[in-house]
C-alpha cells in the first residue's frame, strides 16, 4: 500500500479453464456500507476517517480464441439498395429468441447493439466488410460471439427472416422491388472449440492451422507468426506466438483444454510471455506545459494546453489508442488569432522507438497591416486593418482617416466586429450635406498592404443617398423575400404616377455584376409543411456556346468575372475548360464536351457545371453574335431541417416535436426504432428521417454523444424540438 496505489490494493484475477470461458459479468463488489450490505465483511478504518473507495475493471471485448465462434451474415442485391431490413433469431440457452429489424446498411456498432438485446446473447464483435463479389450491393458482417454464455456452450446457426422492411432500390426517385432479388445469409466460419474438436489443437496440428485460427481474431493483427518445437519425451511441444511489433503487449493467452485431454495423469498447458511487446507510457510536454499522461484524455489535453495563456480556448478530439498504446489528438485554436507556431514537443514517455510529432494540417489565418481608400480623386494614408471608429485623437480612426480628405465632411462610423480571422465592418455614414450629399460614388479601396491569406477590402452602398428633387428618386432596396429559388440574374425597378401602376408605368433592370455576385442574401421560403413523397435528384446546369460564323476572338464571363481572349481557329477546348476553371467565381469546376480540337466557327460545344448544382446564371459572350443558351436547368435538393441534441440518462423518457406533433420514447430506445417512430407520427415514406450518432445505439447514454435527427423530405420550418421527463438531462 503506497502512494503510487492511493495506499490501497490492486487484486488482478483471471479466470482460466473451460468453466469460465468468455467475457464474464462484472464482479460486484460490496461491503459493509453497501446495499446491500457484506454482513460478515470488516468494516473498513481509515487514518483520521478518510474517505475510501472500491473500485472494479475489466478488459473487455477481448476474451476471445480458438473457441470462439464465428458466424457470417452476407446481405446481397442485384440492384443499389436505398432500403431494406430483416431479422436474425438464435436458439440457445433453451430458448428462441428474435432481433429487431435490422436495416440492411447497418452499422457494426448498431449491429452489435441489436444483437445484444436478445436475452440468450451476451457478447458479440461484429466487423462490417465490403466485397463487390461476394456481396453486390451490401455488406459482409463477421460475428464473434465471446461471452461467457455463447462460448461454453454450442451455438447453432442464426437464423434469417426476411420482411421487417422491404428491400427496395430508387428508380426515378421512386421506390421500387423490380429486379432487386436481395438475399440475406449466414454461415458458420469458425465454430466454437466445444462444438467443433478441431477447436481444441490436438497434438497433430500444425502451426499453420494455429495461425489461422489466430489470424481470423479481431483482437489480434493478420501478421503474427506461429511456430512448433520438437516433441519432448512425455509427447508435449512448445508453441512460439510472434506477434507484429504494432500489436504491442498482447495480454496473456489461456489454455482451455478438451476431455481427452485432462485424463492425461500430470497433463498441463500454460502459457508465459518471452518478450513483452513495446508499448508507451509515461508524458511529453507540449511548449512550456506541465507534463501531460502519454494517453491524456481529451479534456486533460485541453485543460493542459489552456493553462498557457496565449494559446486561448482550445478544442480536443483524440483518436486510438494503436496496438502500442499510441494516441493521435487533433487541437483547435478557437481563439488565437492568426497562424500559431508548431508546438514543440518534449519526449517523456517510456517505449523503444517513441516519439512525438506535431503536425500542422490548416494554418491559421488573421489581418494585420494597413490598407487606404480614395474618394473623388484624393486617398487617405495607411488605414489599420483595425482601425477604431470614431475619432481618439491620434488621428489613427477610421473617422479621422476619411475627414482628413478635402472631399469628405463630417461623418457618423460604427464598427462591427472582428470575426475569427480578425476582419472588421465599418458602416460609414456621410451626414455633411454640403460636401457629401445626396447619392455618392463608392469609396475606392488601394494599396492593400494586408498579412493574411485571401484578405480583401469590400465596399458596398447600404443606403443611397439623396437630395430633394422634384424629377428625380434615390432607391435603395433588399431582395424580395420569396421566389428566390433561382440565382439572381437582375433586380427590376417599376415607376409610375399612379400608385395603382395604370397611368405609365416605367420599368428599369439593375444588372451590375458588383450589385448580383459580390454579397447575397439568402432567404428560404416554403409554400407548406407537408411532406413530399419525391427526393429531388441532384442535376448539373449544362450550357451551349454556338460559335458566330464571323466570330474571331471573344471571352466568356460568369458572375462578372471573365476570362482571358479565346481566339477561333486558335485556342483549343481544353484550353477554354481550363481558364473557365480558373475563374473565382466557379466552384467545383466545369467540363466541356467535346473536349478535343479547337474552338472554331460555326460550331458549338456544351459547358457542364459539375460542381455547383442548381440553377447558374448564363456565361456572357463578349461577341454578342455567339449564342450562348441554357441546354439543361440544374437541380438541387431543399433545405432539410436538423434537430440536434445529446441526452444523458438511465431512466425517463424523451419527448420529440415536430408539425405540433410528438411522440414520447423510452430512454433506451434504439435510434432505428425512433426513425420509426417519427416516420409513422408524420406519416412520412420510409426513408425520410435519419436518426445518427457516431457510435451510440440507442437514444439516451450514461455517456451521452450527439443525437443528429434529418428530417429529409419536408418543406420550411417543422419547429422540431425535444423535452425530457422522469430523469433524463438533454443539452441543445
Amino acid at each position: 500500500a503506497t502512494v503510487g496505489y492511493n495506499y490501497g490494493y490492486v487484486f488482478s484475477i483471471t479466470f482460466v479453464g473451460n468453466a469460465v470461458a468468455g467475457e464474464v459479468l462484472p464482479l460486484i463488489l460490496r461491503d459493509t456500507t453497501t446495499t446491500p450490505a457484506c454482513g460478515t465483511c470488516t468494516a473498513f478504518t481509515t487514518l483520521g476517517g478518510v474517505g475510501y473507495t472500491l473500485s472494479q475493471s475489466q478488459n473487455v471485448r477481448s476474451a476471445m480464441g480458438t473457441d470462439t465462434a464465428v458466424q457470417r451474415v452476407i446481405v446481397k442485391a442485384d440492384q443499389v439498395l436505398f432500403t431494406g431490413g430483416y431479422q436474425l433469431s438464435l436458439t440457445n440457452a433453451g430458448a428462441a429468441q428474435q432481433s429487431g429489424c435490422i436495416p440492411f446498411n447497418t452499422a457494426a456498432a448498431d449491429l452489435e447493439t441489436l444483437l445484444e438485446a436478445m436475452p440468450n446473447i451476451d457478447k458479440v464483435y461484429v466487423e462490417r466488410s465490403l466485397d463487390a463479389v461476394v456481396a453486390p450491393n451490401g455488406y459482409i458482417f463477421d460475428l464473434f460471439f465471446y461471452g461467457q454464455g455463447v462460448t461454453r456452450y454450442h451455438i447453432p446457426a442464426l437464423v434469417v427472416t426476411m420482411g421487417c422492411t422491404a428491400f427496395q432500390t430508387l428508380a426515378n426517385n421512386v421506390l421500387s422491388t423490380a429486379g432487386v432479388n436481395a438475399a440475406v445469409t449466414v454461415t458458420y466460419v469458425h465454430e466454437n472449440a466445444f462444438a467443433d474438436p478441431t477447436g481444441f489443437r490436438s497434438a497433430a496440428s500444425t502451426p499453420a492451422q494455429l495461425q489461422a485460427d489466430l489470424t481470423r481474431l479481431p483482437i489480434v493483427g493478420s501478421a503474427l507468426y506461429v511456430s512448433r518445437s520438437l516433441q519432448d519425451n512425455q509427447g508435449g511441444f512448445k508453441w512460439t506466438i510472434v506477434f507484429d511489433q504494432e500489436d504491442g503487449n498482447v495480454p496473456l493467452f489461456i489454455c482451455g483444454s478438451d476431455a481427452a485431454f485432462q485424463a492425461v495423469v500430470g497433463s498441463q498447458c500454460s502459457v508465459e510471455s518471452v518478450i513483452d511487446g513495446n508499448v508507451l507510457s509515461g508524458s511529453f510536454m507540449l511548449g512550456a506545459s506541465d507534463p501531460i499522461p502519454f494517453n491524456a484524455d481529451e479534456t486533460t489535453m485541453a485543460n493542459a494546453l489552456q493553462q498557457l495563456s496565449w494559446l486561448g480556448s482550445v478544442a480536443v478530439t483524440r483518436t486510438g489508442p494503436t496496438g502500442q498504446l499510441g494516441y493521435t489528438w487533433t487541437l483547435s485554436f478557437l481563439t488565437y488569432q492568426g497562424a500559431l507556431p508548431v508546438l514543440l514537443a518534449t519526449n517523456l514517455m517510456n517505449g523503444i522507438g517513441s516519439s512525438i510529432q506535431v503536425v500542422e494540417t490548416v494554418r491559421g489565418n488573421a489581418l494585420t497591416g494597413t490598407f487606404q481608400l480614395g474618394f473623388r480623386g484624393t486617398t487617405t494614408t495607411p488605414i489599420a486593418y483595425n482601425a477604431v471608429a470614431m475619432a481618439v485623437g491620434d488621428g489613427s480612426s477610421m473617422q479621422e482617416k476619411l475627414q482628413a480628405l478635402s472631399t469628405i465632411g463630417a461623418l457618423n462610423i460604427n464598427r462591427i466586429g472582428p470575426d475569427f480571422e480578425g476582419g472588421y465592418e465599418w458602416w460609414i455614414t456621410f451626414t455633411d450635406d454640403i460636401k457629401t450629399g445626396g447619392d455618392l460614388p463608392p469609396l475606392t479601396p488601394s494599396n492593400m498592404q494586408l498579412g493574411a491569406t485571401g484578405a480583401v477590402v469590400n465596399v458596398r452602398e447600404v443606403l443611397k443617398g439623396s437630395m430633394g428633387s422634384g424629377n428625380r428618386l434615390w432607391v435603395s432596396f433588399d431582395p424580395p423575400t420569396s421566389d428566390n429559388g433561382d440565382p439572381v440574374s437582375g433586380y427590376g425597378i417599376q415607376w409610375d404616377t399612379s400608385n395603382t401602376f395604370i397611368a405609365s408605368p416605367q420599368r428599369y433592370v439593375l444588372q451590375d455584376s458588383q450589385l448580383l455576385f459580390y454579397r447575397q442574401k439568402i432567404i428560404s421560403t416554403a409554400p407548406s409543411l407537408a411532406w413530399s413523397s419525391t427526393l429531388l435528384a441532384v442535376q448539373s446546369t449544362i450550357q451551349s456556346i454556338a460559335v458566330d460564323a464571323a466570330s474571331t476572338t471573344f471571352t466568356l464571363s460568369f458572375k462578372g468575372v471573365t476570362t482571358s481572349a479565346i481566339i477561333v481557329g486558335m485556342t483549343s477546348l481544353s484550353t477554354v475548360q481550363t481558364l473557365l476553371n480558373g475563374l473565382s467565381t466557379i466552384q467545383g469546376g466545369v467540363t466541356l464536351s467535346p473536349l478535343v480540337g479547337l474552338v472554331t466557327a460555326s460550331t458549338s460545344f456544351a459547358i457542364t457545371f459539375t460542381g455547383q448544382y442548381g440553377p447558374q446564371p448564363v456565361l456572357v459572350s463578349s461577341d454578342t453574335n455567339n449564342v450562348v443558351s441554357t441546354v439543361q436547368v440544374g437541380v438541387t435538393n431543399y433545405r432539410k431541417e436538423v434537430l440536434a441534441f445529446s441526452c444523458a440518462a438511465t431512466a425517463g423518457t424523451i419527448t420529440i416535436t415536430a408539425k405540433t406533433m410528438s411522440k414520447t420514447f423510452p430512454f433506451n430506445t434504439l435510434l432505428t426504432e425512433v426513425e420509426a417512430g417519427l416516420e409513422t407520427l408524420l406519416g412520412a415514406p420510409a426513408g425520410s428521417i435519419t436518426v445518427t450518432t457516431p457510435s451510440q445505439a440507442f437514444v439516451c447514454a450514461a455517456v451521452p454523444q450527439i443525437v443528429t435527427i434529418t428530417f429529409h423530405r419536408t418543406y420550411g420550418a417543422l419547429a422540431s424540438g425535444v423535452t425530457a421527463s422522469g430523469g433524463p438531462v438533454l443539452t441543445l
